[in-house]
């Protein structure tokens, strides 16, 4: 299905601007933005930004893996190393990996039972994966990071006090590992839907967004090795989760689910304060949050906190009006203030 439907995916802008195709460039924005019309103004004027950027690139080698970690562009990479962290601590692959033992830990009997419960699970992810897919640039990134990672942790919250306060663990000595008997069906039963829940929550925020995110954060020269380090780090923390989960299930129990909770408070406070919103804006706009002169908390930063609040276009006679942190209007690419360029690609602070 990739190999069939990548023939009808258009060319990257960009990558047809860096081989001076201009044309096709300006052809293929077009496509994407005005129905064709090349001759509209978002269109020319977004040209015009890759063009400056990209002579811009070519002027500044690309950054090392060192400077990308240690020097100026620190910030956009820890951010993304941060976010793919995150969305690991979540403990969703916990859940994912290990779900027919979680719900024979809630309750559930039997190898068919568990293992419906866990089909119904996969079911539940996939569904509530696909609205975060259709609606994610009207959300934005950090609402469904904040909210998300909030409603985790309350799930995880209450799965843990169902098992606390209402089961009553044992050892199994054929299983080698700690189930519940719980008071009463209600509480088995809650203990399930609070996973089911769970689960869907990080199918509407977490599960795209981790992924959408990091890309977004980098310049073109930065993007290959930004986005290998931040998708190395959330593999590296599952392979480290699946190993030692089990030995943390067996003894800590419903424990596990309050770590897990406490994982997720402090990743929905974390995000508020520091990640800045990249939804609806270009790669040139993006780099403005990173200019030296902006604040690093995001919360006190309009332009970062908001969904396309950066750049705020009026089409007025065949010029593209564009507003630098509220003040003063440049038409065209041609006009950004000094050093403004050098911003998208820095991330001084």
């Amino acid at each position: 299905m990739l190999h069939v439907t990548m023939w009808f995916m258009p060319e990257s802008p960009r990558w047809l601007a860096e081989r001076d195709d201009h044309d096709k460039a300006l052809q293929t924005l077009a496509r994407l933005h005005s129905n064709g019309d090349v001759n509209d103004t978002f269109v020319k004027s977004e040209l015009a930004e890759i063009e400056t950027k990209i002579e811009w690139e070519r002027q500044h080698p690309p950054p090392t893996y060192v400077k990308m970690l240690f020097g100026q562009d620190r910030r956009r990479t820890w951010l993304g190393i941060g976010v793919q962290f995150f969305q690991q601590v979540t403990g969703v692959n916990v859940i994912m990996y290990y779900a027919v033992f979680l719900f024979q830990q809630a309750g559930i009997t039997g190898t068919k039972k568990s293992l419906l419960a866990n089909g119904i699970q996969g079911a539940v992810l996939n569904v509530f994966t696909w609205p975060n897919m259709y609606w994610s640039d009207t959300w934005g990134r950090r609402v469904p990071m904040v909210i998300g990672a909030f409603g985790m942790a309350i799930s995880m919250m209450l799965i843990g006090v169902i098992m606390k306060t209402q089961g009553n663990p044992y050892f199994d000595e054929v299983t080698q590992k700690t189930n519940f008997h719980f008071k009463s069906q209600h509480a088995s039963n809650a203990t399930i839907v609070f996973i089911y829940i769970y689960v869907a929550i990080f199918g509407l925020t977490w599960a795209c967004v981790a992924w959408v995110y990091p890309p977004e954060l980098f310049t073109t020269s930065m993007r290959g090795k930004g986005t290998s380090m931040s998708s190395a780090t959330n593999w590296f923390v599952n392979f480290w989760f699946a190993l030692y989960i089990p030995k943390a299930m067996k003894e800590i129990s419903w424990k596990l689910y309050m770590v897990f909770m406490t994982l997720c408070t402090v990743m929905s406070i974390v995000v508020f304060f520091v990640y800045p919103e990249t939804a609806q804006k270009t790669l040139e706009e993006v780099g403005f949050l990173f200019s030296k002169d902006r604040t690093i908390w995001t919360f006190k930063d309009r332009q970062a906190s908001r969904v396309g609040a950066i750049f705020d276009r009026d089409m007025a006679q065949g010029e593209v009006l564009t507003d630098f942190d509220g003040k003063a209007a440049a038409q065209g690419i041609e006009e950004m203030p000094e050093g403004a360029m050098e911003a998208t690609n820095r991330a001084d602070y």
